[in-house]
């Protein structure tokens, strides 16, 4: 089977957002979930897919359940518009900043250790566990490694996770 080939320019998507919101027995909404969904403009081609689990205990978590790019869309910043989409749609929806999950790959440990970096992001649990293996792959889950067990952005309304933040 020959492998994708990658693309040359990365084309306009178009993004569409959708919820659910889970009721208890009193009717109050307190968890639900988030999905965004990314295809080419015609809709032929699902390019990507992100997954948000929200819940609430003493407070409510928006965790990323689950994404995913086409790898020959990669490189294009899917990934990172999935995850502003998310964002945004967490924090209106929800009122509360997205998370991270305790389980992630290594690109998804990248993308939260860059927003940690950038000062978009926090460690909210730390982790002592070591953040690589010799014998994984850069695609094999990090759970709870790479000094922390789970991040969440610093606030709502944070307008972009791509490039350097802005200075003041």
């Amino acid at each position: 089977m020959a492998a994708k080939a990658k693309l040359k320019a990365c084309p306009v998507l178009k993004f569409t957002v959708s919820h659910d919101i889970a009721r208890d027995f009193h009717g109050k909404g307190d968890g639900g979930t988030v999905n965004v969904d990314v295809h080419t403009p015609s809709r032929i081609a699902k390019v990507g897919q992100i997954t948000v689990d929200v819940y609430g205990f003493r407070e409510t978590i928006a965790q990323v359940g689950w994404i995913h790019v086409d790898p020959a869309f990669r490189r294009c910043n899917v990934g990172t518009q999935l995850y502003e989409h998310a964002a945004r749609a967490t924090c209106q929806i929800f009122k509360t900043p997205l998370s991270s999950d305790r389980q992630r790959s290594g690109t998804s440990q990248a993308f939260w250790a860059k927003q940690v970096a950038k000062g978009r992001a926090i460690c909210v649990e730390p982790s002592r566990a070591p953040a690589h293996r010799e014998d994984a792959a850069f695609t094999d889950p990090v759970h709870n490694r790479a000094g922390c067990s789970y991040y969440q952005l610093k606030r709502c309304g944070i307008r972009s996770l791509r490039g350097a933040r802005r200075r003041r």
